[in-house]
């Protein structure tokens, strides 16, 4: 069998640790994600075959073509003007406005250049009507979208990158947002119920209020272990709970809604995963679409209500242990849908 890369991530994680203590679950993910040297998408292509996992647009065009008659089918209620004029490559010289489209996260650029090639198939005059705005924060991932929209740069499409969401032109023009299998990939913290205490002495069965969430925190495995002792089958890092509540937990009645919503949850779950950038990025969606004319397509895997676990390494088309590759695997967790519709309003 072939030996495990070393990850390089793990100096880094071993400098933070010793430095401020253990690393919350959605620290530890942001930086196996997108550090800036030793990030899993900052410097190569994670996707296909040869990479770690395939996503919809990579197995059929088809996909992406269908989302693209989507938006031009949302284009035609919010601004039908412009798709009247739009039949001609030449039909709207004189007509004012933009039609921004927004992909958060768009990997290889390939469900956008299907989406782009089914539109100004159909409405090839929107060419010059429409701005292409793409979110993305790897670089080696924006030279391959670079390259794989070329076609429509070099027609006069114009297409800009963005780092973060909220550099987006901030004007009223109609915008579409779309998100592939974008939400999965952002950071998540995990907390867990601490047992509530039974008094000694108190009836069988009594229950008592649970006594608060702690969160799981990443944490060097040993004292004086050294990080090149680490193996994908004897991991440098543990997963450990915070000794007392954290600023992530104690802002759960926020998150469920009020006090008497986390009473509720209490009542079936003893842990939870939640996302609090999933909620920042959603609420600036859902904010900017209240302003303006709009509609946002989120394709992603999960559930409706909130999950337990989720949280798992992907690398080489198999699940791992989550410590085993940091920086080396794919980090994924399911998405709640519930609160993310909660967090747009």
């Amino acid at each position: 069998t072939e030996k495990a890369p070393f990850p390089p991530l793990i100096h880094s994680l071993h400098k933070k640790i010793s430095l401020s203590g253990p690393l919350t679950l959605s620290e530890y993910m942001r930086l196996c994600l997108t550090h800036p040297q030793h990030g899993y998408y900052m410097h190569k292509d994670v996707f296909g075959e040869r990479g770690d996992f395939i996503t919809a647009p990579e197995v059929s065009q088809t996909f992406g073509e269908m989302v693209g008659v989507w938006t031009l089918s949302l284009m035609s209620m919010i601004t039908p003007e412009l798709i009247t004029h739009s039949k001609s490559p030449g039909g709207l010289r004189n007509t004012p406005g933009h039609f921004k489209i927004v992909e958060l996260g768009p990997g290889r650029g390939t469900m956008m250049s299907d989406v782009l090639r089914a539109v100004l198939k159909m409405r090839p005059g929107l060419l010059r009507s429409l701005e292409v705005h793409l979110v993305e924060k790897s670089v080696g991932l924006k030279e391959i979208q670079k390259e794989r929209l070329q076609e429509f740069t070099s027609a006069g499409l114009k297409i800009q990158w963005h780092e973060h969401i909220r550099t987006l032109p901030n004007d009223t023009s109609p915008v579409i947002f779309l998100a592939q299998e974008f939400f999965d990939a952002l950071p998540v913290s995990q907390l867990v119920r601490r047992p509530a205490v039974v008094p000694p002495g108190s009836p069988s069965g009594i229950k008592c209020a649970s006594s608060g969430w702690l969160e799981v925190l990443v944490d060097i495995a040993g004292a004086g272990r050294a990080p090149e002792s680490h193996t994908t089958d004897d991991p440098y890092l543990r997963l450990v709970l915070s000794k007392t509540p954290t600023a992530t937990s104690s802002a759960l009645p926020i998150v469920f809604g009020g006090p008497s919503s986390v009473a509720e949850y209490e009542k079936f779950i003893d842990s939870v995963e939640v996302s609090p950038e999933s909620a920042d990025i959603i609420g600036f969606i859902g904010k900017t679409l209240a302003s303006r004319k709009g509609a946002a397509l989120v394709i992603d895997y999960g559930r409706n209500g909130p999950i337990s676990s989720s949280l798992r390494a992907i690398r080489n088309h198999k699940v791992e242990n989550l410590l085993a590759s940091p920086g080396l695997a794919d980090l994924t967790a399911d998405v709640d849908f519930t609160a993310l519709a909660k967090s747009a309003l």
